[in-house]
Formats: structure tokens, C-alpha cells, sequence
């Protein structure tokens, strides 16, 4: 072995035994749930747990250990596709299987005991006749390992600690923040109240200072006439308790400017531990991502081999730091990644001498941080690229799609379907891939983290994968707004700048209000038009406070009332009643008691595509005509779509039409519409899946299905998904539906 990978080695493997440890203890526990039935949901866990396992076991060269798993799994595979009977004998050799696993995971870089290694071959054997249906006997017997005596700690010992226990002491540190905060705002009530103080003190100066001058002329005035009259006593004694009042407003101005001084100061030490704590605790969470990928270019190396080609892996990127939590939950993700670039992706020698490539394939991981809170890794391969012909076949073959959705479906959108679980373009199953887990995993996981994955792929030339997540899960950071009188954050990755634009910088183009900053046009939007608030909340200022903001849709500034502040916040969740609320994505408890929304900017970005009103100008009353409500009919038929949207247009609609599910939901991304028609039986994509995807990123928007399903269970289906209405077309009524709409709408 190469000196290099023998180091190497020696590092992944106290890593590589406690994630074993974490895998096994749920395929144990998992077991336990199939000995019961087999449900499908704990037969997919099953099967991907021992898939990841697998994975890991080829990392660190535990050639035995990947065997047994790679049958382990087929088992489980065999049972899911009822290929397989999970009887007795079955699960009892899993559970063998199993805890021999756990044994050779232990031993993993050392030479196997004779038993251990004869006890592994026989199960890996008797595992590979289940998985083909045959039938296998009772299970080998073993016996009880001797117990290992009790080693004497060391000094240098470290402390396993789970990371749920190290989440709860941040999740508590992170609770402070609010007490830090209310602490900001009792130093800045003080500061007001210093303020206030030192205005009434000047005010009772002056006051003082003439009613010294009064008294002079009282007094001057009393010995020339004579006795002093009880008026003149009474304007004296006022005078008196004037001055009184302007020694007193003296003495509270410096208990005042004292009481300041010692709130800073409590604030400042506050806040200098609360940060300290917050960062140690997080810092206990976060890794270069190096140590993650530091096993990757020996595992491409042995995948290359085993699979008689030649590669290598180039990473960049290491020193990023990522939450461990993070690392750990993208390690499966990344290898399954390599994996599929290696079977799938890089070339056999001769076919790549014959396109004129080197016959050793590239395979790159690049890591970057394109925002202090994401990270992005780019997997990119040189090899044939995406072969969207053989997912087509595979699609078809596994019943995922039909032939007339098939022949609809787009370069990209046959690409997406590589991401189903079970989908494979393999005819046989190969230690490296063939059942269709991988990429369905990479998915999960990644969006599971809040991430998202997108594919790029140019037949001949190779495939690149982007993983775009978070950097942490810690506590969020943003910009503090007000609107009217409630408070709205801007998360911080999403703000670009903050700026302040005059009047005669707001341009009209096109029907939308535009300004320019840096040379470059930016469309501008008051923050009242994506969330629906009257235009009246909005005060008229000049010049105008502005957030510009990043989206998937381009950069589009929102303007506020007031900038209050940039900070970090304590994020608490809506609940589940409030969790599909479109443009809001949590809330915040501020120092001062009141509640602040989290705006979600995708939202704001689609739903301010329209034109938005004047922004520098004072709203006037004017004589117009009523806005057109705007309407998407989505139907396959083009019969029954030239049909409603004559209906629609007719009663004073406008109406834009889309062809199936598919095409509407593009068609929402882009435009702004009041509701939505559409049928249910439709290529691509159902009216029903349709209605689903709606309520999950348009909760409000109403959904009136048109349909000829007659058929009870059917409108039952259509409500359940999320149809506001349900009409059946043998019953159809132009009235009926008009009424609908404008009830709706």
C-alpha cells in the first residue's frame, strides 16, 4: 500500500467505526420493525442505511465487511420487491449478519480472527442464496465473544459526545440572545430618557432665568409701594419652587446620565459574554471540510480500478468550515455522487482514447463559498455526460412515466428523473450502483439540510452536479424593517444593500417602477405590494429606504418605511397551522417584546413580478378602471381551453392558458394570477398533483378543478389535495363556473 494511503488510512479509521456504529444501531432497530411486518418504509431505510454503510466500508478497504453489506442489501432489496420472503431463518441471519458486521467494523485495519473471517464468508454466502430466493436453513451459530477487560482511561483520551446534547447547549445559548437584546433596549430607553431629561432641564432654565428677572421686579417693586400683596407672595413662592424644580431635573439629568453609563456597560459585558459563549459553542460544531473529503481520492481510485477504468479526483476548497452536522449528513450524498460519476459518468480507456480524451477521467470537487452563510460544492466529471435516452427507457420500463408523458418530456426534465429512488439505467447490480438508490438519496438529504441540487450535463463532455447548503445551523442574522407599524427581517444571505433612493430617481419602464444604482436598471417594489397590505401603510419619504435583495428571479429592491437595524435573531418557528403562509418563513421575539416576521425573498420576488405602484408620490384618488382579475386555465385539451377562455375573457377576465400541470407551474413562477382553472386528467402532471404544488408554494391562491371525473372518491381527491372547488363538466354551467370564480377570485 502506498505509504500516503496508509496514513491516510490510519485517520479514517476511528472515524469511519463510530459512523458504522450510528449505521448499525438503526438496521438493528429497524430489524426489530420488520420482524413485525415489512413495511416499506423501514424496508427503503433498511436498504440505504446498509447502502451508506457499504460505502463507508470501501473507504477504509474493509473488503469483507462490503461484501457482507453489499448481500445485506440485495436481501433487503429482494424483500422490498417481494422477490424475497422475510421469513424466520431470513431475519435471523440479518441479525447475525449484522452483528458480525459490527464486530468486522471494530476490527476494521487489522487482520480478521479466523472465526470471525469464516463466520463473515459463510453469512455473506448464505446471504447472497436469500437474496435469490432460495431457501438457506437456520443460520450459522457463533460463540459469545469473550468480554474485553475494562481499559484504564488515559489522559489523552477524548469524550464522545452526541451532537444532539452539544444542539441543546446551543440551542440554549442561542436563547440569550434575547436577553442580550432586551438588554439594547432597556440602554436605549435610558438613553431616551437622558434625553428627554436634558430637554426639560434647558426648558426650566429658561424658565428659571426669568422668573429671576420677575422677582427682581417684584421685590423692586414691593419697596416702593409698600407691604407685599398675597398675590405677589404666591408668584414668589412659585418662583421659588421653579428654582427648586431646576435643582431637582439637575440631580435626575445625572442619576440619568450615571444609570446610562452602568446600562452600556452592562450591555457591553453582556453582550461580549453572550457572543464568546455563542461562538465557543458553535466553534465545537464546525470543521474544515477537508476532513470530509480526505478519503474521497483513494475511494476514486478504487472505484476506477475495480471498474477497470482509470481516474482521478481533484478537490479544492478544504479549509471552508461547514457545521459538523452538516458534514456528517453530506458524506453519503458525495459518495454516492463519485460513484455514479465513475459507473455512469467516466468512459472505459479505449472509448475515451477514441474521442479523442486522456484515458485517465477527471473528476473535480470544488468548494466556495459564495455567501458567508451557504456553501456550494461542484462535482463535475469529463465523461459521456447524462444519457437521457437510457432514463427514458428506464422510466418507462419502471412504469414512472407513460409513453405520451415521455415523448413531452424536456432534455432538463428527463435529467430531474434520475433523482427517483429505484430508477437505474444499470441492467445488473454491481458493488458500485445498479439500484437506483443513489441520486434519490443525494436529493433527500440535501433538501433535508435545506439545501437544493441542480444537474447540468452536455452529452460527450460530462456532468456537473451542484449541492448548494447552508454553512451552519446556528441562529439567523438579517435586516430589521418596519412597515407601517409591524416589523419584517430580510435574511442577510438575501440582502445585497441596503441604500436610500431619491424621488426623481424612480423611473417608469414599461409600466414598472425602476431605478438605477450603479448603472445598472433595478426593478423597485414597495414591500406592501408582495404581502397585500394596503397602499396606505406605506408612508411617503424622500428619500425612499430600499433593501435590495437576490433571488433566483434577478435582484429586486423593496422599500420600506424605516431601516432599523442588522442583527441576529433567535428564530422561532410559525407553527404548523401557519407553515405554508406564503413570503413569511418564521418569526422573532425583539428585545423589546414585540413580534417581527421573517420574509421569505423567493416569495417577495414572484409575487412582486406585476407592476407595483408609485413609490415617491403621495396616492391620490383618481378615476380608473377596475383591474382586470387575471386568470390560468390549465387544460390539455385545446377544445375545452379555447372553450373556458372564451367564457372567462367574455365575462371580463384575462385569462392565460397552459397545456398540463407542467407548463402551468412555469407559468405561475413568472406571473402574478388570481386563480386558477384547471382540469385533472392531464399530461405530465395531473390537475391534482397540480393542486398540491400550489397549496405547497402558493397557499393562498384559489384552485377550482374542471373536470369530467364524476366519480365521488375523485372530488373527495380533488378537496383533499387542496381544490377550493369541484366542478364536473357533464354538469357544467357557464354560470355556475362565473359565479365560482368571481366568488374565489
Amino acid at each position: 500500500m502506498d505509504p500516503r494511503d496508509a496514513e491516510l488510512l490510519s485517520r479514517l479509521l476511528p472515524t469511519f467505526r463510530l459512523e458504522a456504529e450510528d449505521h448499525l444501531r438503526t438496521i438493528e432497530s429497524l430489524l426489530g420493525t420488520l420482524g413485525k411486518g415489512a413495511s416499506p418504509e423501514a424496508l427503503q431505510e433498511a436498504y440505504r442505511e446498509m447502502h451508506s454503510l457499504k460505502g463507508a466500508a470501501r473507504a477504509v478497504d474493509a473488503r469483507e465487511l462490503e461484501a457482507l453489506c453489499q448481500e445485506m442489501e440485495g436481501v433487503f432489496a429482494g424483500v422490498e420487491k417481494a422477490q424475497v420472503a422475510l421469513e424466520r431463518e431470513t431475519l435471523d441471519l440479518l441479525y447475525l449478519a449484522a452483528d458480525l458486521a459490527s464486530d468486522m467494523a471494530r476490527e476494521a485495519g487489522r487482520d480478521l480472527s479466523p472465526e470471525l473471517r469464516a463466520l463473515a464468508a459463510e453469512a455473506t454466502r448464505r446471504l447472497g442464496a436469500a437474496a435469490r430466493g432460495q431457501r438457506i436453513g437456520p443460520p450459522p451459530t457463533r460463540r459469545p465473544p469473550a468480554p474485553d477487560p475494562v481499559a484504564s482511561p488515559r489522559p489523552h483520551d477524548t469524550l464522545r459526545i452526541g451532537t444532539e446534547k452539544i444542539e441543546k447547549v446551543l440551542l440554549q445559548a442561542e436563547e440569550l440572545l434575547g436577553t442580550k437584546l432586551s438588554a439594547k433596549v432597556q440602554k436605549e430607553a435610558v438613553g431616551g430618557l437622558l434625553g428627554n431629561l436634558s430637554q426639560v432641564r434647558r426648558s426650566l432654565a429658561l424658565a428659571s432665568t426669568e422668573a429671576r428677572s420677575l422677582q427682581r421686579s417684584l421685590e423692586g417693586a414691593s419697596l416702593r409701594r409698600g407691604p407685599v400683596t398675597e398675590r405677589t407672595q404666591a408668584l414668589l413662592r412659585l418662583i421659588s419652587l421653579l428654582g427648586q424644580s431646576e435643582d431637582a431635573s439637575r440631580t435626575l439629568q445625572e442619576s440619568a446620565r450615571q444609570l446610562l453609563a452602568d446600562s452600556e456597560e452592562h450591555f457591553r459585558f453582556l453582550a461580549t459574554k453572550v457572543d464568546a459563549l455563542l461562538g465557543a459553542v458553535r466553534e465545537t460544531l464546525m470543521l474544515p471540510v477537508g476532513s470530509l473529503l480526505e478519503p474521497l481520492p483513494r475511494m476514486v481510485r478504487e472505484l476506477a480500478r475495480e471498474s477497470g477504468k482509470s481516474a482521478e479526483l481533484e478537490l479544492s476548497g478544504g479549509e471552508i468550515p461547514v457545521d459538523r452536522r452538516i458534514l456528517e449528513q453530506l458524506r453519503d450524498p458525495l459518495y454516492h455522487l463519485l460513484r455514479n460519476a465513475i459507473d455512469h459518468g467516466v468512459e472505459d480507456p479505449d472509448e475515451r482514447s477514441s474521442r479523442g480524451k486522456e484515458v485517465r477521467g477527471r473528476i473535480r470537487l470544488d468548494v466556495t463559498a459564495p455567501s458567508p452563510r451557504r456553501v456550494l460544492f461542484t462535482l463535475s466529471d469529463d465523461g459521456r455526460g447524462i444519457d437521457t435516452s437510457a432514463i427514458k427507457d428506464a422510466a418507462l420500463r419502471e412504469g414512472i412515466v407513460s409513453r405520451d408523458q415521455a415523448d413531452t418530456l424536456g432534455e432538463w426534465e428527463i435529467a430531474e428523473l434520475a433523482f427517483i429512488a429505484g430508477l437505474s439505467t444499470r441492467k445488473s447490480v454491481t458493488t458500485v450502483s445498479g439500484r437506483g438508490l443513489g441520486l434519490s438519496i443525494v436529493r433527500e438529504k440535501v433538501e433535508r439540510l435545506g439545501g437544493k441540487v441542480r444537474i447540468h450535463s452536455r452529452a460527450g463532455e460530462g456532468t456537473t452536479f451542484h449541492l448548494e447548503i447552508p454553512a451552519a445551523l446556528a441562529a439567523f442574522r438579517g435586516i430589521l424593517t418596519r412597515l407601517g407599524e409591524a416589523r419584517y427581517i430580510f435574511p442577510a444571505v438575501a440582502v445585497e444593500r441596503v441604500v436610500r433612493v431619491a424621488s426623481h430617481q424612480v423611473k417608469t419602464i414599461e409600466n414598472r417602477e425602476m431605478t438605477e444604482l450603479e448603472g445598472v436598471a433595478l426593478p423597485i417594489v414597495g414591500l406592501d405590494v408582495p404581502l397585500e397590505l394596503p397602499p396606505s401603510v406605506r408612508s411617503v419619504r424622500d428619500p425612499l429606504p430600499v433593501v435590495v435583495t437576490h433571488s433566483r428571479r434577478g435582484r429586486i429592491a423593496f422599500a420600506v418605511d424605516e431601516i432599523l437595524s442588522e442583527q441576529e435573531f433567535r428564530v422561532k418557528g410559525l407553527g404548523p397551522q401557519l407553515v405554508k403562509v406564503e413570503n413569511l418563513t418564521g418569526s422573532v421575539i425583539l428585545g423589546d417584546g414585540t413580534i417581527a416576521f421573517i420574509l421569505d425573498t423567493e416569495d417577495l420576488a414572484r409575487r412582486a413580478s406585476a407592476p407595483s405602484p408609485a413609490l415617491a408620490s403621495t396616492p391620490e384618488p383618481v378615476a380608473s378602471m377596475p383591474v382586470r382579475k387575471r386568470v390560468l386555465v390549465a387544460e390539455d385539451s385545446i377544445t375545452a381551453r379555447t372553450l373556458l377562455r372564451n367564457i372567462l375573457e367574455g365575462a371580463g377576465y384575462a385569462v392565460t392558458t397552459a397545456v398540463d400541470g407542467m407548463d402551468a407551474l412555469q407559468k405561475l413562477a413568472s406571473a402574478v394570477f388570481d386563480i386558477v382553472v384547471s382540469d385533472v386528467e392531464m399530461p405530465r402532471m395531473d390537475g391534482f398533483a397540480l393542486t398540491r404544488k400550489i397549496r405547497e408554494n402558493y397557499a393562498r391562491l384559489p384552485v377550482i378543478l374542471v373536470t369530467g371525473l364524476a366519480d365521488p372518491k375523485d372530488r373527495e381527491k380533488g378537496i383533499e389535495a387542496g381544490a377550493d372547488a369541484y366542478i364536473v363538466k357533464s354538469r357544467f354551467d357557464q354560470g355556475n363556473l362565473l359565479e365560482v370564480v368571481g366568488r374565489l377570485s
